[in-house]
């Protein structure tokens, strides 16, 4: 039998898919002309704000309430949200290397890259890991159908709602 969470699921290993980009990225960031890499930085940048960070938002604000309520209390989310600030932050990292026009190719730079594109494609996976592991069972007891049905409906609503902070240059960092 499929788990009625099977298309969050899915939508994880739809992600997961790519992370193995943001780690070829680092790995060539010492050797590639600045030109490739600014390329690899800018496909980085938008998988995370397009993708990952809607879907992680999205999470949070429709997942993690359900499991405030079920469990009765706030704190067994706390991990997450800070998994969630914490991708937010390196995100904006690359925003500021991205927005250094030419600077992208000196030393230090590269290795704040590298250092950032390892970091989230470590803790990416493991943030969907301990969600699936952790609160996909608590939701699939206790919800009907009819409240997996609306799980869903407020994850999507909630994808078209803007990033939260540190997402976006704009954003400002977050510590």
């Amino acid at each position: 039998m499929a788990s009625v969470l099977q298309p969050l699921r899915d939508e994880h290993r739809a992600l997961l898919a790519n992370i193995e980009d943001l780690r070829s990225v680092a790995d060539v960031a010492g050797e590639v002309p600045g030109e490739l890499l600014r390329q690899g930085l800018a496909d980085a940048c938008r998988f995370l704000v397009d993708l990952v960070i809607p879907q992680l938002e999205a999470e949070a604000r429709a997942v993690f309430p359900r499991i405030v309520r079920l469990v009765g209390a706030a704190i067994v989310t706390a991990p997450m949200e800070r998994d969630l600030a914490e991708i937010r932050r390196l995100t904006s990292v690359l925003h500021q290397l991205q927005d250094q026009e030419g600077e992208v190719t000196s030393g230090e730079h590269r290795k704040t890259l590298r250092r950032a594109l390892y970091a989230l494609s470590i803790l990416i996976p493991l943030h969907f890991r301990k969600e699936e592991d952790l609160y996909f069972s608590i939701l699939e007891n206790a919800l009907n159908s009819g409240e997996v049905q609306r799980l869903f409906q407020d994850m999507d609503t909630q994808r078209l709602l803007p990033a939260g902070p540190s997402a976006t240059p704009e954003g400002g960092s977050q510590s």
